[in-house]
C-alpha cells in the first residue's frame, strides 16, 4: 500500500477497469459482453457498477459524450458538463 498509495484490491480494480475501458476505446465494434468477460467481470451489471464508481456515469452516457480518459482523471470532463 505504501508503494502505490491505495489498497491492493482497489489497485486491481483500477487496472481491470482501465483495461476494459481501453479495450472498448481501441475496439469500438467489440461487444460490451465480450469485453466484460475478457476482463474478468462477473457480468455486465458488475462492470456497469464499477464504471459508475470510477466515473460517476453509466458507460452509455459516458461514451455518448466521447470523453477522453485523461479528462476523467483530471476532472476537466466535469467542467464541460
Amino acid at each position: 500500500m505504501n508503494e502505490i498509495g491505495m489498497p491492493p484490491k482497489l489497485f486491481c480494480k483500477v487496472i481491470r477497469f482501465n483495461h476494459a475501458f481501453l479495450l472498448k476505446r481501441m475496439n469500438p465494434e467489440t461487444s460490451w459482453q465480450e469485453i466484460v468477460y475478457q476482463c474478468g467481470y462477473y457480468d455486465q451489471s458488475h462492470y456497469i457498477a464499477e464504471f459508475k464508481y470510477f466515473t460517476g456515469f453509466s458507460p452509455s452516457v459516458y461514451y455518448d459524450k466521447d470523453v477522453t480518459i485523461s479528462a476523467l482523471y483530471t476532472g476537466s470532463f466535469l467542467e464541460g458538463k
